[in-house]
């Protein structure tokens, strides 16, 4: 008892010390980049540091305009103009240009993660089904008191994208051919839907994919704002369930961060 005690102690601890344990959601965070554009290598530098430091609970996608026409309909949606262009949970907050960061970014991911959302819950699977085939499941629960009408997205996306800035360095999280889902939903208050598809970077023009590279990611945006108000990422396993062992990645999203232990911890004494 005095063990089981003290491993809850520590979790308080770990949960004050997040600088996003009083967040209800994940942010969504949509780049849009030129590979021609110099003010857009230092932002993909900077947001690609922020993601990787695991201080937010954050979701980040890159779409690289001029290289990835999978991505031009969502660039649109945002209506996006001049890059870079960073877009915050679909429009809540963007910020155009390349000064005033990182604080520019974190500042925006901040009052995202203040901000009240309906209660979803987000999860995405992404499996490696053959070469450059995934198959993605997401399902989504609503532990609100109405129903939810928006659409969900889902993409694959590079960890270290094929494509380079000015500065001769790769992007990261680039989303890479079209989306593997975008469809209107409905979830009906107090229930849970669940969406497959499928991504086939054969008949996208991407087959020499790496299974280790790759990225799953989903969010959804509510129809009467197109805000997001749900997002999620996770590595691609291989089929049999299982992705490269990584200690310590307690959510199976690839990296290891504060996420891990919130997610332990939840599964531990919160029955998450």
């Amino acid at each position: 008892m005095k063990t089981r005690t003290s491993v809850w102690a520590a979790a308080l601890v770990l949960l004050a010390a997040a600088s996003w344990s009083r967040a209800d959601h994940t942010v969504l965070v949509e780049g849009v980049s030129l590979t021609t554009c110099p003010h857009c290598a230092v932002a993909s530098t900077e947001m690609h540091a922020i993601c990787s430091s695991g201080a937010y609970d954050m979701s980040y996608v890159a779409y690289v305009a001029d290289r990835n026409s999978g991505s031009s309909g969502r660039i649109n949606e945002l209506d996006v103009s001049f890059v870079p262009h960073y877009v915050f949970d679909g429009g809540v907050e963007t910020w155009i240009g390349s000064s005033d960061l990182p604080g520019a970014y974190t500042d925006r991911i901040t009052t995202c993660l203040d901000r009240a959302v309906p209660d979803l819950a987000l999860t995405v699977r992404a499996v490696w089904e053959a070469q450059a085939f995934v198959g993605l499941t997401v399902a989504i629960a609503n532990r609100g008191d109405a129903d939810y009408r928006g659409r969900l997205r889902a993409c694959v996306a590079e960890r270290e994208s094929r494509w380079l800035t000015t500065d001769g360095e790769p992007f990261h999280r680039a989303m890479i051919g079209p989306f593997a889902l975008n469809q209107d939903i409905l979830v009906p208050a107090g229930g849970t839907r669940e969406f497959t598809g499928t991504w086939d970077g054969l008949i996208a023009g991407f087959p020499n994919v790496t299974q280790e590279n790759l990225l799953g990611i989903a969010f959804v945006t509510a129809s009467a704002t197109g805000y997001a108000n749900a997002a999620a990422d996770t590595a691609v396993l291989s089929p049999g369930g299982e992705g490269e062992f990584l200690r310590g990645d307690g959510n199976a999203d690839g990296k290891v961060d504060i996420a891990d232990a919130i997610f332990t911890l939840g599964y531990l004494f919160a029955q998450g």
